[in-house]
C-alpha cells in the first residue's frame, strides 16, 4: 500500500483543511517524516491509520477526541486518504463522532461517525462502518495492529515490533507476503511425515508380530528363530526369510509324504467299505431267503389241504352224479338234483381255482430254486471279498 493524498479537516491540531500530496514524493515506497517536537508528525500517522481502520496509530488518542479544538464550529471533521494498492487507486473517508451546529433551528447536534470506501472499478461504494473495516482488512491482508507494526513505524514503535515474539512476527509476515500456501504445504508435509512414521511403526510392529508367530518342529531351526527374536529381528530380516523358506520347503515335503499315506489309507478304507457293503447285502439276502422259505412252506401246506379238500369234493360230486342219475324219474328228486348240479358246478369252479393255485405253487417252487442259486452266488462273492480284504490288510 502506498499513500497518494491525505486530506485532514479539523483533525487534531489542524484547525482547517490540510492536504498532503504524497505522490510528489516519488514512488520509492519509504517516506521519512521529520520535524520539531509537537509539530504534528504523529497526527499524520494517526490520520492515515484512522482513515483505514478507524483507530489511531499508537492507540493513545480515542477516535472521539480527534476533532480539533481550534476549528470553527462549521468546519467538518474528517480524514480522507487516497492510496494505491497493487497498481489500483482506492479512496477511503472517515469522520469521528462530534458535535456540530444544527442546520435547522439553531443549537448543536451530534454528527454520527461514518466511513466510505470507493473502489477503482466504479462499483457501489461501501458505506457501513463495519463493512468498511472488514473490506480494508480483506483488501490489504493486514489488521490494524499489523499495519502499524510494519507499514507506519512511529517514533519508539520500531523497537516494539522487534520485541514481538517469533510466532506473531511470522503471522504478520505470512499475512503481508501471502505465504499461507507455504505454511499449509509445510503443515501438510509434517502431517504426511507423521503418518508415514506411524505407518512404518505399524508395519514394523506387524512384521515383528508375524515373525514372533513363526514356529516349527525342527529344534535346530527353532533355536535360530529364538536367537533372531532376541535381537528383535534387527539387521537379520533376510536371514529370517531364508530360514522361513527352508522350513516351508521341509514342511512341503512332509505334507507330500502325509498325502501319499492318506491316499493308501483312503484306498484301503474304500475296499473295506465295499466289503462291509457286500456283507450287509448278503445278510439281507439270507434274511429274505429265510422269510421266503417260511412263506413257501406255508403255501405248500395250504395247497396240500386244498388238494385233499378237492379230492373229497370230487368224490362227493361223483356220488351226487350217481344219485342224480337214479333220481331222474322223480320230479322232486330232479329238482334236488338240479340244485345239487348247481352246487357241483360251484365245486368245479373251486376245483379249477385249486388247480390254478397248484400252478402258482409250481411257479413259486421254480422262483425259490432261482433264489437259492442267487444266494449261492452271493455267498461265493462274499467269500471272494473276504479274501480280498484279508489281502489288503496283510
Amino acid at each position: 500500500m502506498r499513500p497518494l493524498k491525505l486530506v485532514m479537516s479539523a483533525f487534531g491540531p489542524y484547525a482547517g483543511q490540510t492536504v498532503i500530496d504524497f505522490s510528489k514524493l516519488g514512488e520509492q515506497g519509504l517516506y521519512l517524516i521529520t520535524g520539531d517536537t509537537g509539530a504534528g508528525k504523529t497526527v499524520i500517522f494517526d490520520a492515515v491509520s484512522y482513515a483505514l481502520y478507524g483507530q489511531t496509530s499508537g492507540g493513545v488518542r480515542d477516535a472521539n477526541m480527534l476533532r480539533s479544538q481550534y476549528a470553527d464550529a462549521d468546519t467538518p471533521t474528517f480524514v480522507e486518504l487516497e492510496f494505491s494498492f497493487r497498481g489500483k487507486c482506492y479512496r477511503v473517508k472517515r469522520n469521528p463522532e462530534y458535535r456540530r451546529p444544527a442546520k435547522r433551528g439553531g443549537g448543536m447536534t451530534k454528527e454520527k461517525a461514518g466511513a466510505e470506501l470507493y473502489y477503482p472499478d466504479g462499483r457501489v461504494p461501501v458505506t457501513r462502518m463495519s463493512d468498511v473495516d472488514k473490506s480494508i482488512v480483506e483488501l490489504l491482508g493486514l489488521n490494524h495492529k499489523q499495519f502499524t507494526q510494519i507499514t507506519m513505524i512511529a517514533q519508539g514503535q520500531f523497537r516494539k515490533f522487534l520485541d514481538t515474539n517469533t510466532d506473531e512476527r511470522s503471522k504478520i509476515f505470512r499475512d503481508l507476503f501471502h505465504t499461507y500456501f507455504f505454511q499449509q504445504l509445510q503443515d501438510r508435509l509434517k502431517q504426511d511425515a507423521a503418518a508415514k512414521r506411524n505407518e512404518f511403526a505399524e508395519q514394523q510392529r506387524r512384521s515383528e508380530q508375524a515373525l514372533n508367530g513363526i514356529s516349527c518342529i525342527y529344534p535346530v531351526y527353532t533355536e535360530q528363530l529364538q536367537s533372531f527374536a532376541l535381537r528383535h529381528y534387527e539387521g537379520c530380516v533376510e536371514e529370517v526369510l531364508a530360514l522361513v523358506d527352508t522350513i516351508i520347503t521341509l514342511d512341503e515335503k512332509e505334507q507330500q509324504q502325509v498325502a501319499a499315506a492318506e491316499a493308501v489309507v483312503t484306498k484301503n478304507l474304500t475296499a473295506l467299505q465295499d466289503s462291509l457293503s457286500a456283507i450287509d447285502k448278503k445278510q439281507q439276502l439270507e434274511k429274505y431267503m429265510q422269510t421266503t422259505e417260511v412263506r413257501i412252506a406255508g403255501m405248500q401246506k395250504q395247497l396240500e389241504q386244498e388238494a385233499a379238500a378237492a379230492v373229497q369234493r370230487q368224490e362227493s360230486l361223483q356220488k351226487l352224479e350217481a344219485e342224480f342219475s337214479e333220481a331222474q324219474k322223480d320230479e322232486v328228486e330232479l329238482a334236488q338234483m338240479q340244485t345239487e348240479r348247481q352246487q357241483l358246478a360251484a365245486r368245479q369252479r373251486e376245483l379249477q381255482q385249486l388247480q390254478e393255485m397248484q400252478q402258482r405253487y409250481q411257479r413259486q417252487e421254480v422262483a425259490l430254486l432261482q433264489k437259492r442259486q442267487e444266494y449261492k452266488q452271493a455267498c461265493d462273492n462274499f467269500n471272494h471279498l473276504n479274501e480280498l480284504s484279508d489281502a489288503c490288510f496283510d
